[in-house]
């Protein structure tokens, strides 16, 4: 037999704190690998030559900048969060994809 173990909330008067940190360092660190993930893949697969790490860094900063600027204008506009996401998607690839082009793997 299989015993289930469930899962508790931290208890205390600063558990808020330590939910809100473990979330935020978890998002950072994730979207730390997946900017470098994404820089091999770029390099090796998509434009097949080696650009620079430091340029793909601000490129990247740039873009998450940019898409939640765009997310958060779309949401006060009134737009549903599922709509604004599905239009902004292929505007972000293609701008994502121009500027890496010419900024990083020229």
């Amino acid at each position: 037999m299989i015993k289930l173990q469930y899962i508790t909330t931290p208890r205390g008067p600063d558990c808020w704190r330590r939910l809100v940190f473990s979330g935020l360092a978890n998002t950072l660190l994730g979207q730390l690998l997946h900017a470098g993930c994404g820089y091999f893949t770029s390099a090796r697969a998509v434009f097949r030559c080696k650009g620079s790490p430091w340029r793909y860094s601000v490129v990247v900063a740039l873009s998450w900048l940019l898409q939640w600027h765009a997310l958060v204008n779309l949401l006060r506009a009134g737009l549903p969060r599922p709509q604004a996401v599905a239009f902004l998607m292929p505007l972000m690839a293609l701008t994502a994809y121009g500027m890496q082009m010419r900024l990083v793997f020229r």
